[in-house]
């Protein structure tokens, strides 16, 4: 995942098309939220286009390997406090 942050929308396009097939994943939670943010503070994320955007989701995610669901809850923490962090956990009998 080295050197992911610094693509250009080009290269993100064709790395989109030609990896099809082809999953990637973080070994640990928090190596995976780093590179997102890293990933969307490179691309300079809340200042681009509506299409440039999805590109930047796509390969998020196809990268990290998170679903839909989870990598939308990631941009929306970002989105809120411009970083990507977990919410703390909550178990049974957690008070």
């Amino acid at each position: 995942m080295r050197d992911a942050e610094g693509l250009s929308q080009e290269q993100i396009r064709e790395f989109l098309q030609s990896s099809h097939g082809i999953e990637f994943a973080g070994t640990q939670r928090s190596e995976v939220y780093t590179w997102t943010q890293g990933v969307l503070v490179a691309q300079e994320y809340a200042g681009r286009s509506k299409k440039e955007r999805g590109l930047i989701r796509a390969h998020i995610e196809r990268i990290t390997g998170l679903g839909v669901s989870q990598r939308t809850r990631r941009l929306q923490s970002y989105r809120d406090s411009g970083r990507v962090e977990a919410r703390p956990r909550r178990g049974h009998g957690s008070a």
